[in-house]
């Protein structure tokens, strides 16, 4: 897949210092990535020489021919790109977009802000790019308030791969919809939206769909049937288990190519209806990744048999738990990052001396019951790196002194009786720790 062989591009680029990365996923792919300055100064003097690039300020055009092909803007004049010509494939802007109906030739339009433009888009400005692939808008000012009309241009892109315009003001974009229209673009490849949008209706069939975030699952789905997006990998969820119940897993069932889940679990009420039946949910070949928010049916009695066999990242959140889960996720032996928020009810953790043999990352937020966690010997060997957070009752940590590989550890905002004995008598589990961190 080219995002495959993309990521193995950068990474080679990586490896040649040509690119320095800024900040790494927990899961080791990269988050943000920049370019040494002295790098810069010469791309830019190449691409100057080569008339690849355009540079545009408040004080004109730096450099660059009407025959540029890729323009970055960084000013508020909408029209000072005017006279490039029709041959503008790549333009990136920071601040209002501008005037750019007659370039009729642009692939790739992308906004590099996030300051709180209220300059609303033009409905028609998209109406002549046929051969649009990209648009990234990442002010929903820019949206706010928009007409139909804008929609209307932008489901008829018929080329667009990615639409992207996130959740970033929360005072505009919690409730902004995203018509049904957008869903009738077959070559969607990856759709993030602002958080709360619904969802595709059941008639979409969207075959080169890859990523889609957030939406909210329609009711419509229960009734209707749930679209048709058969090449997922990544899918973002926000869920009222009330309404959807068992269907929801049958809907999971056919995603056999998804990679990364995360749902949101909405409640109205504290039954123990107020979840989502799991018992349904496969082992899926791919999935890697996992982040629930919220109560699941397997909180009363956890099965290794409810999580996918080869998954590398869990996230739980407020999935009130009642019994100890270490025993049955440390028989995850793919699993690589383990995360719990506010996630647990009971007073102790167990782990084995064979549990988590690949875990690396391990953090615990808010676990307020927690008192004490046990690692038998020869548990966790692979840990690098431990956070714990506002566990506020928490006396008694493992022997630590038996984790070689252990690079980093954080505690904070823990109670004084747990800091004085590490920072005392019990320093001897963590002296061998490069990094530590006590707050």
């Amino acid at each position: 897949m080219m995002e495959e062989t993309a990521e193995e591009y950068l990474e080679d680029l990586i490896q040649r210092s040509l690119i320095q990365v800024s900040m790494r996923f927990s899961s080791g792919s990269v988050k943000y990535c920049h370019i040494h300055d002295l790098l810069r100064e010469l791309a830019i003097e190449k691409a100057k020489e080569i008339s690849f690039l355009k540079i545009i300020s408040n004080q004109g055009a730096s450099y660059g021919s009407s025959a540029i092909r890729r323009a970055a803007l960084h000013c508020n004049s909408l029209d000072i790109i005017g006279y490039t010509g029709l041959n503008l494939r790549s333009l990136l802007y920071f601040g209002d977009m501008p005037n750019i109906t007659s370039f009729e030739l642009l692939k790739v339009v992308s906004e590099m802000t996030s300051k709180e433009i209220i300059r609303p888009i033009k409905g028609d400005i998209f109406k002549k790019m046929a051969q649009l692939r990209y648009l990234g808008i990442s002010s929903c000012y820019s949206f706010f308030g928009a007409d139909a009309e804008l929609w209307k241009s932008i489901s008829r892109l018929r080329n667009l791969q990615t639409l992207e315009v996130p959740n970033v003001h929360r005072f505009t974009c919690d409730h902004m919809p995203i018509p049904d229209c957008i869903w009738d673009i077959k070559t969607l490849r990856h759709a993030i939206v602002p958080e709360h949008s619904v969802g595709p209706p059941a008639t979409a069939d969207l075959p080169n769909l890859q990523t889609l975030k957030t939406v909210r699952v329609r009711a419509s789905w229960l009734t209707d049937g749930w679209p048709k997006i058969p090449n997922i990998r990544v899918l973002r969820l926000s869920v009222f288990p009330l309404e959807y119940g068992e269907s929801f897993g049958t809907f999971l069932r056919g995603l056999h190519h998804l990679a990364s889940l995360y749902v949101n679990v909405h409640h109205v009420g504290s039954s123990s209806y107020d979840m989502l039946d799991m018992s349904a949910f496969p082992s899926y070949d791919c999935m890697q990744s996992l982040r629930v928010d919220g109560h699941w049916s397997w909180n009363k009695e956890l099965n290794i048999c409810l999580f996918p066999i080869h998954l590398t990242k869990l996230a739980l959140s407020f999935s009130n738990i009642q019994e100890d889960p270490m025993p049955v996720l440390e028989k995850l032996g793919s699993l690589r990052i383990l995360k719990f928020d506010s996630a647990y009810l009971g007073r102790q953790f167990s782990c084995s001396a064979a549990g988590f043999p690949c875990l690396e990352y391990l953090e615990m937020y808010c676990l307020e019951m927690l008192e004490e966690w046990q690692v038998k010997e020869g548990g966790m060997q692979m840990l690098k790196k431990i956070t714990i957070s506002c566990c506020y009752k928490l006396r008694v940590i493992p022997e630590l002194q038996h984790m070689n590989n252990l690079k980093e550890l954080s505690l904070i905002h823990t109670q004084a009786y747990l800091q004085n004995r590490l920072q005392g008598e019990e320093e001897y589990k963590i002296k061998h720790i490069p990094s530590i961190k006590i707050t």
